[in-house]
């Protein structure tokens, strides 16, 4: 009796590890072999996994994850009756549409779009990616046997790339761009209900107040309320408990989004967003990834940087440590645009930085100039226009404002900033920038020759 009760836990045994290689390897196959071996999601299974996860308490962190990870996976099979369709809805839950049975044409467009991935260049293929799986969706959605949570994963994946990534080429199609996400994931929400996929709603959730967010700080204040909605309905899934790494996330993001709340007090709104990221930063572990410490380090910044409590000196070397901190985790070759925009951060507060005589007001500056300098190399102008040209004009405001020095070389370097800048901020495409970039480069070349005049003749 014990040797046939022995036998029935090997194979068990045997089965389960197999299923856990075939589900690292390709979640489809993962599918497949679990619909074929139903019996593993039954509560037996749930005492082996525990067994292997408590062999790798103290070591193997990684791999103790990923098998409480399938863990819950198997529970949720069991909650939803432990069929087939079961399987399905569960790993469409965890791993989103695309797990299930595709047609071999979306195949093609998906490895086209696997391709691009594998390059590491997200800056310069990120549009052609967005093209793709627009093709993509388009004829997915007139297939009358594709099923919806296809059609709602690659509207997700598009609203993803359409709102990452350099600026695009004018102001309308920037717009363009973010409420074309909106609209791609608040379908994805017909599909990915509360009742039916919880994690997939609360990822939607995340991906439409993200949009809303970048919205927000476009121009468009009002959408920051509803950003901050759809954090906080997603944040009744992703618990701090059971989803640590999203719940980091969104308190991050939130603290972001009250950062510039239209909606109630400036100061209040501030120190709230503070709260967050420090609450957030409370909550790292070793397990957190760098990068999301790093947006933490960066958004922190932000809240002392826009500080109105306290001493602003102090706030200005806080936001300064927070940035450098950011730093030691970003990268020209791996995160270039938080590479750029964190140095670009970095200026603003030289620029802020209070100083006692004109030697340490130029000291500043020249701090500023060479991390809007630093910012440059990364903003290549064939792929970050808008970015590279508004870091031209701030990099001209700076150079106007330097005194120190050859008064005249440094307006020069500034009109010379905001003519470049000029060639992109055109009064088609960028109205706005276009007539402030103007008015500048009129002001320093007013000032370099009120300069000139001034100096003593073959002074």
């Amino acid at each position: 009796m014990t040797d046939s009760h022995d036998l029935v836990r090997f194979n068990l045994f045997q089965q389960l590890v197999e299923w856990l290689h075939c589900n690292q390897q390709d979640t489809h196959k993962g599918r497949f072999y679990l619909e074929r071996h139903l019996p593993l999601t039954e509560d037996h299974s749930d005492k082996e996994l525990e067994r292997l996860i408590r062999a790798h308490v103290e070591e193997h962190t990684e791999l103790k994850q990923q098998l409480e990870f399938h863990l819950q996976l198997l529970q949720e099979v069991r909650r939803r009756g432990g069929t087939r369709q079961a399987v399905r809805d569960a790993y469409v839950n965890h791993y989103g549409g695309l797990v299930l049975d595709i047609p071999d044409w979306l195949h093609v467009y998906l490895e086209q779009r696997s391709y691009l991935v594998l390059l590491n260049r997200p800056e310069r293929t990120r549009r052609r990616q967005a093209e793709i799986l627009q093709e993509a969706l388009k004829r997915t959605e007139a297939d009358t046997k594709a099923r919806a949570e296809i059609c709602a994963a690659l509207r997700n994946e598009i609203g993803i790339l359409l709102i990452s990534g350099a600026q695009y080429a004018t102001q309308e199609l920037q717009v363009k761009a973010l409420e074309e996400a909106i609209v791609l994931h608040k379908l994805a929400l017909k599909t990915f209900t509360p009742a039916r996929y919880p994690l997939q709603h609360a990822q939607t959730q995340l991906l439409l107040g993200t949009a809303y967010l970048q919205y927000g700080f476009s121009g468009q204040d009002k959408m920051l309320e509803q950003a901050i909605t759809a954090f906080q309905v997603a944040q009744r899934t992703f618990t701090q408990k059971e989803h640590p790494e999203e719940w980091l996330k969104l308190q991050t993001l939130l603290g972001k989004a009250l950062l510039k709340r239209p909606k109630g007090k400036p100061a209040q709104n501030i120190e709230q967003a503070l709260e967050y990221q420090q609450t957030a930063l409370l909550h790292i572990t070793s397990d957190t990834p760098s990068e999301t410490l790093a947006l933490i380090h960066v958004h922190r910044g932000d809240c002392y940087y826009l500080r109105q409590a306290g001493e602003r000196t102090e706030n200005l070397i806080q936001a300064k440590n927070c940035y450098r901190q950011a730093l030691h985790t970003f990268s020209p070759s791996q995160t270039p645009e938080e590479w750029a925009t964190t140095h670009i951060r970095l200026a603003a507060i030289f620029q802020a930085l209070p100083w006692q005589d004109e030697q340490q007001h130029d000291r500043n500056l020249h701090c500023a100039i060479v991390c809007y300098e630093e910012a440059l190399r990364t903003y290549h102008p064939d792929v970050y226009l808008v970015e590279y040209a508004s870091t031209l004009v701030s990099l001209g405001y700076t150079h106007k404002q330097r005194l120190s020095g050859d008064r005249v070389h440094n307006l020069q370097q500034a009109s010379r900033c905001f003519r470049s800048a000029l060639h992109i901020f055109t009064s088609n495409t960028f109205p706005a920038y276009y007539r402030q970039t103007l008015l500048s480069l009129a002001e320093s070349e007013r000032l370099r020759k009120e300069t000139l005049q001034q100096q003593p003749i073959g002074g």
